[in-house]
């Protein structure tokens, strides 16, 4: 194995299915997952692709022994869209919109154990969207489209000022809260409505 300090498993079928090279066999991957968090040497990460990991998921991964879950909700990079561009034999658009939203993927997952490491990712964009994620019940969060938007368009420079303004951001927020730290600010009450509330 690499040298590493983790290392992280896609979940990522919607994006197999409509890939033209895509890998369509599904059998065993829990017993897999099983398997390579029991021998792993170091964290084991599952990660969805931006389609969500359902609450159904999220019992299944736990009970196999997963501890670290990056939910990558729907609402960031659109990988559907993305394979779907390539292919000139099949159309999916009609699945562009397919997957769980990412604060409900949160909600979900963190209503069924606290004993996990959550990490919050799909569409997250800005500081807000980052404390946002953490009250809902994210350990942590992550982002990539984003930072990748910055640096294609301007440079490393141009990314590493967006990142710095993203800590900035959440920090701001933090004070207006009221919390010092990370864990307060998994403790702030919050109020669900609009489409949010609906599918809840």
């Amino acid at each position: 194995m690499l040298n590493s300090d983790a290392i992280s498993l896609h979940l990522n079928p919607a994006l197999e299915i409509v890939q033209f090279e895509g890998d369509r066999n599904f059998k065993g991957i829990l017993e897999n997952i099983e398997n390579i968090v029991k021998n792993s040497s170091v964290p084991v990460i599952i990660k969805e692709t931006g389609c969500g990991i359902s609450k159904k998921t999220c019992e299944k991964l736990l009970n196999v022994g997963v501890k670290y879950i990056d939910i990558s909700g729907f609402g960031g990079t659109n990988f559907i869209e993305i394979e779907n561009l390539r292919r000139t034999d099949l159309d999916f658009t009609n699945i562009y919109g397919w997957g769980i939203p990412t604060a409900k993927c949160i909600i979900d997952c963190r209503s069924i154990s606290k004993d996990f490491t959550l990490i919050g990712s799909g569409g997250i964009k800005t500081g807000e969207d980052i404390a946002k994620a953490i009250i809902l019940g994210s350990d942590m969060t992550a982002i990539a489209g984003e930072v990748l938007r910055y640096l294609i368009h301007g440079g490393y420079k141009f990314a590493e000022d967006y990142l710095k303004s993203l800590i900035y951001q959440t920090k701001m927020i933090m004070l207006l809260l009221g919390v010092k730290n990370i864990e307060e600010l998994k403790k702030v009450e919050y109020k669900i409505f609009g489409k949010l509330k609906d599918i809840s």
